[in-house]
Parts: C-alpha cells; sequence; structure tokens
C-alpha cells in the first residue's frame, strides 16, 4: 500500500509527470493528510527538502507542506523531531519559518490534550465497545 503514495510523492516534485507545479501543495496534502501515507509524507519531506524548497520556490508553499504533514502530530516524539527538523533547516526557511512555528505551537497543543484526555478516553472505549 506504500508503494503507490512513494511514487505519487516523487511524481509530485518533478516537471513533466502529470501533476502540475501549482497543483503539488495539493497532491502532498492527500498523502500527508492520510493516516497511511502521514508517516511517508514527513520522511519524503525531510529527506527532499532542499529539492522540493527549490522546485516549488515559494517558502509559503513550503510553509503549507509542513503544516499538511505535520498539524496532526500529537507525541512528544513527534514534537521532538519536528523541531529538530527546524533547527537544521531554520536558516534556509525564509517566510516558512512563521509556518513551522505555528505547526509546533500546534503540535505543543495536540500533545497537552493528548497528555490530559488518552486515559479517559481508552477507558471509556473500552467501557463502550459494542464488539465485546
Amino acid at each position: 500500500m506504500i508503494f503507490p503514495y512513494r511514487r505519487y510523492l516523487e511524481r509530485t516534485f518533478k516537471e513533466g509527470y502529470g501533476i502540475r507545479k501549482q497543483d503539488a501543495r495539493t497532491a502532498f496534502r492527500a498523502v500527508a493528510t492520510n493516516s497511511i501515507g502521514n508517516p511517508l509524507a514527513w520522511s519524503y519531506l525531510k529527506a527532499n527538502w532542499k529539492h522540493i524548497s527549490t522546485y516549488l520556490g515559494s517558502f509559503s508553499s513550503l510553509g503549507k507542506l509542513v503544516s499538511y504533514v505535520a498539524g496532526e502530530f500529537n507525541t512528544v516524539e513527534q514534537k521532538e523531531e519536528l523541531e529538530q527538523f527546524f533547527r537544521e533547516n531554520e536558516d534556509a526557511l525564509g517566510s516558512a519559518t512563521m509556518a513551522f512555528k505555528q505547526t509546533i505551537e500546534q503540535v505543543d497543543f495536540n500533545v497537552a490534550w493528548m497528555d490530559k484526555h488518552y486515559d479517559a478516553i481508552v477507558s471509556w472505549l473500552k467501557v463502550n465497545n459494542p464488539s465485546r
């Protein structure tokens, strides 16, 4: 199942593969916001950051890609990985810096929400599981 997503991402950021440059953000979002595709989109974005930034040529587009892929992160590990990626690329982010910072704030909120509510939700699901 992952293979089609990988191929789709590779075609998203190359000329002549059927996905127009102006549609690259939408194509990336389709993979990044999918529970199966999200980890792949995150890995792809990190591994191909320089190529993607050159291809798109727009820092605002890069900021959107980051928010698509990381906006739903909700673990401390994911937050730390995002922050590390930000630190490693901070000098070359341009106007995407603000989008990165906003996404990190969103992930902070997500982590806090999970810390506060996770156990209660799991307990409720155990009690109210209709398949038991």
